[in-house]
């Protein structure tokens, strides 16, 4: 992870959820909203999700609707586990 990749995650009223540093969306549904980042992927779950502004220029986004959760995946290593290993 690159030190000045800039990631914030804001959520008000668990209505609005604000974030930067937002490289791609892999899915959109009403009820979650999946999106890659530096830090790794990042799954929003909730009722009536929908993103109001998307920005891949800049890596803002921002979600409307019910917010009932927000994850993290670790970010995707390359290589197979004995590449890892054995490096």
């Amino acid at each position: 992870m690159s030190e000045d990749f800039i990631h914030d995650v804001v959520i008000e009223n668990r209505q609005k959820l604000s974030a930067t540093g937002i490289e791609n969306v892999d899915s959109y549904e009403e009820d979650c909203i999946i999106a890659q980042s530096e830090c790794g992927e990042i799954v929003i779950r909730g009722h009536d999700l929908k993103i109001s502004r998307l920005s891949v220029e800049t890596g803002d986004m921002t979600v409307e609707g019910g917010i009932d959760s927000v994850g993290y995946n670790a970010p995707k290593v390359k290589g197979s586990f004995l590449n890892r290993v054995f490096r």
